[in-house]
């Protein structure tokens, strides 16, 4: 127990120095919220991680190799600077409510350009959401929102929830179509093909201007993998462009709704559902935890940063410990859409304050309110993807290995909750 603890030790010390040395991003993010005054006063007692606060660089850092050549996109005021890149200047519609410039950059146009070819530039006036007509003049629609998150962190249950609403057509959930797809089946027509009689039959009942669908795929969040193809040069570092730029070119109005739960408590949950029974046991998880352990530092001592590890390396996939990493995608995200167009939701509050949180989900989708009656027939709901047999049959994994797990998480789960302003997503880890 001794040495994993020390390898966890290590771990910390390494991440803290990675992220003191490397520099800040060329590029602006979008102003986020003032952190609660509960958030800074945890964070201040967390021991060993006070003199970090408020001096952690960003996770999101630019290759420091300047030879290497640097792409461009200027999505909305957020810019990535550039040398040597050929760009295009194009006005179009945001779901017709406000004029937007775009410029696409040759580089962002190398991760999915038949994609960015075929983007709208106009939606249809009279529907809330993005639909509009292809070339062929035939009706098609894409998603209004995205449900973000993790594999079994929620999203699940709060799908299902969030399609009570009679506005809000349930269709299917995870297409994973932008993250695993979108290169196989890269037109944008295929997509849409998912989405438009939905919403189609909702217009012919509710009204053309009341209804709205979403893509409830979590791996759009966090799963990027495959990028290294499109930028050769980039492969032993940082993708220049993640899915999230696509996202942003084609539907720049997009709400998102990311929901995040205990990091530790995710990844046992996640090593139950995902493998299979007779592998499964706490000893087999505490030996893997520990041998992904040690590629993470191993990946960041031979100097590439979080993010670069975090989206590069080849992982245990038995053991995802890199997609509890919530802070490296999230600001990611943030950096390319406001923080006004994201709603972030945790697992533990969504499930004790269904009937406050699910109405909130509601304003913040622009959907019309519910009767209380209504909401709480859906709250009442049994709890979708919950599989408690195997944490029964398996038992709870050991001390041992939640600590270890929780000295790893501990330094990103506090700029996690500093970043986004809110002390619910230190969960415990900000008081040891």
């Amino acid at each position: 127990m001794k040495r994993q603890i020390l390898l966890a030790l290590a771990f910390t010390c390494a991440a803290a120095i990675c992220l003191l040395v490397t520099r800040r991003p060329s590029y602006r993010s979008p102003p986020g919220p003032t952190a609660h005054r509960s958030t800074e006063s945890r964070l201040h007692q967390a021991v060993g991680i006070e003199s970090l606060i408020g001096n952690l660089p960003d996770v999101l850092n630019p290759s420091t190799d300047l030879t290497r050549k640097r792409y461009t996109t200027t999505l909305g005021t957020d810019t990535q600077s550039t040398t040597d890149d050929q760009t295009t200047e194009i006005s179009i519609r945001a779901n017709s409510t406000s004029e937007t410039k775009l410029v696409i950059g040759d580089g962002l146009s190398l991760l999915r350009p038949k994609i960015l070819a075929e983007r709208p530039l106009s939606f249809l006036p009279e529907y809330k959401n993005p639909c509009y007509l292809e070339e062929t003049g035939k009706f098609a629609c894409l998603p209004y929102f995205f449900l973000l998150g993790m594999p079994k962190a929620g999203t699940t249950d709060l799908w299902s929830k969030i399609t009570g609403h009679p506005s809000i057509p349930s269709v299917l959930k995870e297409p994973h179509w932008w993250a695993r797809f979108s290169k196989k089946q890269p037109h944008l027509s295929s997509y849409a093909k998912i989405y438009t009689e939905g919403i189609q039959s909702a217009a012919a009942e509710h009204g053309p201007n009341k209804v709205i669908v979403g893509d409830g795929s979590a791996s759009t969040f966090w799963d990027n993998s495959g990028w290294q193809p499109s930028y050769p040069e980039y492969a032993n570092g940082e993708p220049p462009y993640i899915i999230a730029d696509v996202i942003r070119a084609v539907l720049p109005d997009s709400k998102l709704i990311v929901i995040f739960r205990d990091p530790t408590d995710r990844l046992y949950s996640d090593y139950l559902y995902f493998n299979s029974r007779s592998s499964i046991s706490p000893e087999d998880f505490h030996d893997r935890v520990v041998s992904t352990l040690e590629l993470f530092t191993n990946c960041l001592r031979s100097e590439r940063s979080q993010r670069a590890c975090a989206y590069g390396h080849n992982w245990d996939l038995s053991v995802r410990l890199h997609i509890g990493l919530y802070v490296v995608y999230a600001r990611d995200w943030l950096q390319r859409f406001p923080r006004d167009q994201i709603r972030f939701v945790e697992l533990g509050e969504w499930h004790q304050s269904c009937e406050r949180v699910l109405p909130d989900i509601y304003r913040f989708l622009e959907v019309g309110e519910l009767p209380v009656t209504n909401i709480s027939a859906i709250c009442n709901q049994r709890k979708r993807n919950v599989d408690v047999s195997k944490r029964e049959h398996t038992g709870p994994m050991m001390n041992e290995t939640r600590t270890i797990l929780r000295e790893f998480y501990r330094p990103f789960v506090l700029e996690l909750a500093s970043v986004i302003g809110d002390d619910k997503f230190l969960w415990d880890y900000g008081i040891e």
